[in-house]
């Protein structure tokens, strides 16, 4: 089993959900270190927590439905820049 952390963020303008970020994980606290790296880096996404506007849903999920470069290897060009491992 795997877990796809699903974080909503909501726009008060339009009143609807603006994005959608989803972390995966082997475990609920590994897709949570992925999610608190991404919003240390992120102004959008820590601007929308600090005003109250993000949901989050943990979905229980197969490993294999964890996606993986090779699924989109086909769509896109991967640019070697040296930070494949980052998060």
């Amino acid at each position: 089993m795997a877990v796809a952390l699903h974080v909503y963020i909501r726009d008060p303008q339009e009143d609807c959900i603006a994005a959608e970020l989803i972390f995966y994980g082997e475990d609920e606290a590994e897709a949570d270190r992925r999610r608190l790296a991404h919003l240390a880096g992120c102004e959008a996404y820590a601007a929308a927590e600090t005003k109250g506007r993000v949901f989050e849903e943990v979905e229980d999920i197969d490993s294999t439905d964890v996606p993986c470069p090779e699924d989109f290897e086909d769509e896109l060009e991967w640019e070697a820049s040296g930070d494949e491992d980052a998060e």
